[in-house]
């Protein structure tokens, strides 16, 4: 009765064979308690992993250990294992515990794949910066920033990024920012550029701001820059 009570799986086994199981190993395994009676301990369990499953019933071992069931349809999970002796009708048998890892396993493999595609697209989004932000040398002395698409506060930290990276160190005296293929900034990116002339300054080199759209202008005029 206590056994029944359990969500874990119980089993009695003797000498390798089920001689009691509650309502929860049954259900776990697919077999009706008249069934699961009599079957061998290692018929239950994956080829693959009775060596394993053999050395710890011979051995008595009560360490816990993991291995594959099969089902009555034929299918495996995975499953956490240990078993102890224990007194049963005046003699000694072993009792083993048996929890299925299915969604343990499941919640571990999407947890996987979550953080594999998060890496992947870091990877990615770091790419995309690095393109996004090409440093070309003119001479040793003079470098070009050309941006293309859409510049808003995030892009603008990693132009200023890759710019002082480009420079810090090198004789550059000289770096132009060609503004030509972007549309339009807001206020708070061509707050930006002016904060990245600033620094650019501060390592010894001047910017040159080209390519400005009628738009960019009027906002970079708007703020006095």
């Amino acid at each position: 009765i206590i056994a029944e009570l359990s969500s874990e799986g119980l089993v009695l086994t003797d000498q390798g064979v089920v001689i009691d199981a509650n309502t929860a190993l049954c259900d776990l395994f697919g077999y009706s308690h008249d069934e699961i009676i009599g079957k061998s301990a290692i018929e239950l369990t994956a080829p693959e992993d009775r060596p394993q499953a053999i050395e710890h019933i011979s051995s008595g071992s009560d360490e816990p250990y993991e291995a594959r069931g099969i089902r009555k349809d034929g299918s495996l999970f995975p499953g956490l294992i240990k078993g102890r002796s224990i007194p049963y009708k005046g003699k000694l048998v072993r009792g083993t515990t048996i929890i299925d890892l299915s969604a343990q396993r499941e919640a571990e493999e999407m947890l996987r794949r979550a953080v594999a595609q998060e890496e992947q697209i870091r990877a990615q989004n770091q790419r995309l910066a690095e393109l996004s932000t090409p440093l070309v040398p003119i001479t040793d002395e003079i470098v070009a920033l050309p941006l293309i698409g859409h510049l808003d506060a995030t892009r603008a930290e990693l132009v200023m990024d890759s710019l002082l990276q480009g420079i810090s160190g090198t004789q550059i005296h000289t770096a132009i920012i060609d503004l030509t293929g972007v549309r339009a900034i807001d206020t708070n990116v061509a707050g930006a550029i002016l904060r990245i002339a600033k620094a650019v300054r501060l390592l010894g080199a001047n910017v040159v701001i080209t390519g400005l759209s009628a738009e960019v202008a009027q906002t970079l005029v708007a703020l006095g820059i």
